[in-house]
């Protein structure tokens, strides 16, 4: 994906700091992910396939603001810690 992705994600979770790779900054995106993106097993209960890409957690999170679950969740926070650097 690319920064714009990465600022979607940003924008997604409410942060507004400077990203750089610094331990305040990833607490800061953690702490953040954890509060605004709620636990939704939703698909899981409806029967609906779901998998473990970045890409497919990133459209259900981001760009359609839902929850997500365990490995959506992670998945996407990973992602994001490693394009922050």
């Amino acid at each position: 994906m690319s920064a714009p992705a990465l600022q979607a994600y940003l924008d997604r979770i409410g942060f507004s700091g400077r990203v750089e790779p610094t331990l305040d900054c990833l607490r800061q995106v953690h702490r953040r992910q954890a509060l605004t993106v709620p636990y939704e097993n939703l698909d899981v209960q409806l029967g609906i396939a779901t998998g473990t890409s970045v890409e497919a957690a990133f459209d259900k999170i981001v760009t359609r603001r839902r929850g997500g679950w365990c490995y959506e969740q992670n998945g996407l926070l990973g992602w994001a810690l490693s394009e922050i650097g």
